[in-house]
């Protein structure tokens, strides 16, 4: 007779790792690609807000002082 338990213990074991490996490189993955997707829009807006702010000074030093003053009321009202 020959044991085999310590063989099929550790084709177990195995078999386990196997399947923790890929549940944990499947829940990485679904976790990243949102993550990711957020992080790049959250990107995008802060550049749009930049250049917003940016177009806004450059328009208001090119105006005059009534100007000025309504193009900030309108920019307040469009917060």
């Amino acid at each position: 007779m020959i044991d085999i338990s310590q063989k099929i213990l550790y084709d177990n074991i195995k078999t386990e790792r196997k399947y923790l490996a890929y549940m944990n490189s499947t829940l990485s993955h679904e976790m990243r690609n949102p993550l990711n997707s957020i992080n790049s829009q959250i990107q995008l807006i802060k550049s749009s807000v930049q250049d917003l702010t940016q177009f806004k000074t450059d328009v208001a030093l090119n105006l005059n002082e009534q100007s000025r003053k309504e193009f900030d009321e309108f920019i307040d009202d469009l917060s």
